[in-house]
């Protein structure tokens, strides 16, 4: 057996670029992964703090709600004992059933639903002020630092604060006085607009932590093992060339085999040559050899190989010489490392043939191997960045894709397969405009296309479609040519895309809340326009009314004019309560809650319908008339009744049809309840059927959401519903809708039934009023008010004093302040208002009674007029009786 060759004298320096590789591989996954970390948190805190604000916003909603209703009555219970800091009249109430009721004000209710919150999902809510009513009420120290810069019109203050050993995000947003909130603050000076306190909300981390910590982990592993296969690839390259610098050696042996015949051809070859003998000795090398390694012939003539090459691959190449002598060798080209004489490194592929000499016996024997060496260096750096790219590219999260100038598919990334919903083998089969929709490719073929051909980089946003489940994926994309670098025209097309599917909603859903904003503003004018109208039209129906409850005292019952100036006082009556109904859709004025039969609002819009629908569409009534009754406010009643006849109508305006309406009693049970939130007993149930086009599966979800609607533009708010709904909640009752399309729509509302005997009435009442003679000071700026009040007055014997001016008034009462034994006045006036006026004569005598007499205002209301120094209030337009029960109560109190 033949002596192996010794390797104990090679010496080639590699492991430390090789160590060098790999600790530059760990620093940058280790930089990768501390990165994706911090994304992490941050996401996760992100994730904390959109939490707090839907906790925050869902308490604003619950609170403009109450205060928009004034508070709402619940029964009393150990959970929900009366306010002890709710100072105002009838906190406390008891109903017709001799249930106690107590007021729950919007601070009230904020901190029950942060009870529930808090053992429900564990988010803490704090409602809290600089200046609080309730003690429990005040700030903490975090609390009351974000209080502070609110002050500076900070809008949102929050951060991590550790809480008995936890961590929670804390968020904290102002609250802002509105006019319902003065009702209970007032008495803190607060005015609307100010900036009266906030609501903290406090997400627990720990449940967010844990997803954090688990994705970490995740990120962890995937790293690690990414780490892992890049060593493995950096030990592969090293074994591979050892393998290419033996099988150099072996050319170079099979070189020195005909070293004299071709030694001149050899010598100056361009490409290096080498021979080693069967000990690893270089026996021949040629110039150009020398000239690529740096060395001269007399550094490596007769001398071993084993410096040249790098440590990592000499067993390689040793084994590879081994293998020759003992006969088994191969001839296949390897790639190594070898030293430059100025102790570079340098990558060569070696291309080996055996040299054989024929002793005296004839025998063949293996004397040493000729090489070709060829410098692959730069080729090799090439392979190694094309690896790190394509590590980029397969584990980038962006779709990156190669296609040729007609568009079909040469690579796609894993992300982009997902993205695109392509299999690998399906990829060279597509053409990039099989996923781009139908309503995209006029941009890719006139806007994208034309840009790239002429050698430039397209960017903008583009949709894909995935071609397994349809989806439309938005993305942002990079789109640029490959050019010939001779003729720098276009080869191929490259792209890269990043999905903003997700940003792209949060910005949708972004202008759909700007949307719903201004149209809540928009809504907001019409009722303070609203307001304003009803307030001068109180104005006009004043002496109307008066006036007529005048003629009808004078005169006699058996008089021909008596029955027509009974009608003009009912058609009075009638308008005073459109102008309530104005009010109250322009919340300027509360509910009026009283037993009601809803037969006779559906025949009093039954008859207004009749005169503005189309004679083509059909009403049919099915109206119980011995139907109960319902504690309901009337004009609430006839907004439902309207709104819902005004929707069928639409649904039937092209095609005419059939209107029913229908009203009957039903007993419901545990078993047949239409809603869960619904408790048994008897139940009005209000039915609104028409023939028209019907609704949806997925419309009748979204129909009593506020703003959506299906008709046209300016034909609908997409409020009408939503109020209705509102209302109906209100009175603990349902709406129910059955539909299909084509084949028309039935709303059925079902409002609790009560049991009494007395349903309120708007008849005209009793021309017998109380009267007295005591000396009244009446006030208003309208001459025609003031003259219809003081006649009025005078006719139930009291002695009246009228001015039309506040400063004239304040000037006859403090000439003689002792004449009057009672003040009324207007609210609105110049100079001086009702309010004001009232404070100035209190001054003068403060034990003087004062009646304020209003249309509607924002500053007064029945349970602030005591704090306004106002005795009693006589709303607009004034009705006889009102005004002799108003006079006579103030004066006998």
């Amino acid at each position: 057996m033949k002596k192996p060759i010794k390797t104990e004298t090679y010496s080639i320096r590699i492991k430390p670029y090789a160590l060098a590789i790999a600790l530059l591989w760990s620093a940058i996954v280790s930089a990768s992964l501390i990165w994706n970390v911090y994304q992490a948190r941050q996401g996760i805190l992100e994730i904390a703090r959109l939490q707090a604000r839907n906790s925050f916003m869902k308490d604003v909603v619950y609170r403009s709600w109450n205060a928009g209703h004034g508070g709402v009555y619940v029964p009393i219970s150990d959970n929900t004992p009366p306010n002890p800091y709710l100072n105002v009249s009838e906190r406390d109430i008891t109903t017709p059933s001799g249930i106690l009721l107590t007021l729950v004000n919007p601070a009230y209710m904020t901190r029950q639903a942060h009870v529930i919150a808090a053992k429900a999902y564990g988010i803490q809510g704090h409602i809290t002020s600089l200046n609080p009513i309730r003690p429990a009420n005040a700030p903490d120290q975090w609390e009351t630092q974000a209080l502070k810069t609110f002050e500076y019109e900070t809008k949102e203050v929050s951060s991590i604060v550790n809480v008995n050993g936890n961590d929670y995000m804390r968020l904290m947003r102002p609250l802002v006085t509105e006019a319902g909130c003065l009702k209970c603050h007032a008495v803190q000076g607060y005015k609307v607009g100010d900036i009266r306190g906030g609501i903290s909300i406090s997400v627990p981390m720990s449940p967010l932590r844990a997803v954090e910590n688990s994705n970490i982990i995740t990120l962890s592993l995937a790293h690690g093992l990414l780490w892992i296969i890049g060593l493995m690839g950096i030990g592969f390259a090293t074994r591979r060339l050892n393998k290419q610098i033996t099988e150099r050696n072996q050319a170079l042996k099979a070189q020195q085999k005909s070293e004299g015949k071709y030694r001149n051809f050899i010598e100056n070859a361009p490409v290096a040559m080498f021979t080693i003998n069967t000990k690893g000795e270089f026996t021949y090398g040629n110039k150009k050899l020398f000239e690529l390694s740096g060395y001269k012939e007399e550094d490596w003539l007769n001398k071993l190989f084993h410096p040249i090459f790098h440590p990592e691959d000499l067993e390689f190449v040793l084994k590879r010489i081994q293998n020759r002598i003992d006969g088994i060798g191969t001839t296949e080209p390897y790639e190594i490392r070898i030293s430059h004489s100025s102790g570079s490194i340098m990558w060569v592929k070696i291309n080996s043939a055996s040299i054989y000499k024929t002793d005296e016996n004839g025998v063949k024997k293996l004397v040493g191997m000729q090489s070709f060496l060829e410098e692959i260096t730069d080729r090799k750096r090439a392979e190694e960045e094309l690896q790190k790219l394509a590590s980029v590219v397969r584990y980038s999260n962006e779709l990156i894709n190669l296609a040729t100038l007609d568009g079909m598919m040469i690579f796609l990334n894993e992300s982009g397969s997902k993205m695109l919903g392509l299999d690998s083998e399906e990829v060279e089969r597509t053409n990039i405009m099989e996923v781009i929709p139908d309503h995209m490719k006029k941009i890719v073929q006139n806007e994208l296309l034309p840009v790239l051909m002429q050698g430039n980089t397209w960017v903008g946003e583009l949709q894909y479609r995935n071609l397994k489940t349809g989806a439309l994926i938005d993305v942002y994309a990079r789109t640029f040519p490959i050019l010939d670098s001779n003729t720098n025209k276009p080869l191929f097309l490259a792209n890269v895309s990043m999905d903003i599917t997700d940003r792209k909603l949060v910005q949708e859903q972004k202008k759909k809340l700007e949307s719903q904003l201004q149209q809540s503003q928009k809504m907001e004018s019409i009722g303070t326009l609203a307001g304003g109208i009803a307030h001068d039209f109180n104005n006009i129906l004043s002496p109307i009314i008066g006036y007529t409850e005048l003629l009808l005292m004078e005169i006699p019952a058996e008089s021909p004019s008596r029955l027509s100036l009974n009608e003009v006082l009912k058609g009075a009556l009638r308008a005073r309560d459109l102008v309530k109904q104005i009010l109250t859709f322009s919340r300027q004025t509360t509910q009026e809650m009283k037993p009601l039969k809803i037969q006779h609002i559906l025949k009093e819009v039954l008859k207004l319908s009749r005169s503005t629908l189309p004679t083509t569409i059909e009403i049919k009534q099915k109206i119980d008339k011995e139907c109960g009754m319902i504690m309901a406010d009337p004009t609430q009643v006839h907004q439902i009744v309207m709104n819902l006849i005004t929707n069928a109508f639409h649904s039937m305006e092209e095609s005419n049809g059939t209107l029913t309406v229908g009203l009957k009693e039903v007993d419901l049970t545990y078993e047949n309840l239409p809603e869960s939130h619904l408790t048994d007993g008897p139940y009005i149930c209000l039915t609104i059927a028409d023939t028209g086009t019907g609704i949806d599966v997925e419309t009748q979800k979204k129909i009593f959401e506020p703003y959506f609607t299906t008709k046209e533009r300016n034909k609908g708010t997409g409020l009408g519903l939503a109020v209705v709904h509102g209302i109906v909640n209100t009175y603990n009752g349902t709406i129910l809708v059955e539909s299909e399309p084509g084949k028309g729509t039935e709303l059925k509302v079902y409002l609790p039934q009560i049991v009494s005997d007395v349903e309120a009435k708007s008849e005209i009442q009793s021309m017998s009023y109380p009267n007295g003679n005591e000396r009244i000071l009446v006030v208003d700026d309208e001459e025609f008010i003031s003259t219809m009040i003081k006649a009025m007055l005078e006719r139930l014997g009291y002695q009246v004093t009228s001015r039309n001016s506040s400063t004239d008034a304040l000037e006859a009462f403090r000439a003689t302040p002792d004449n009057f034994d009672l003040v009324i006045t207007d609210m609105t006036m110049p100079n001086l208002t009702g309010d004001k006026l009232a404070n100035e004569i209190k001054k003068i005598r403060s034990d003087i009674p004062v009646i304020l007499s209003t249309g509607f205002s924002e500053k007064i209301t029945g349970d602030k007029s005591s704090s306004l120094k106002i005795d009693s209030l006589l709303m607009k337009p004034v009705v006889m009786g009102d005004l002799a029960k108003t006079v006579r109560n103030v004066l006998d109190r």
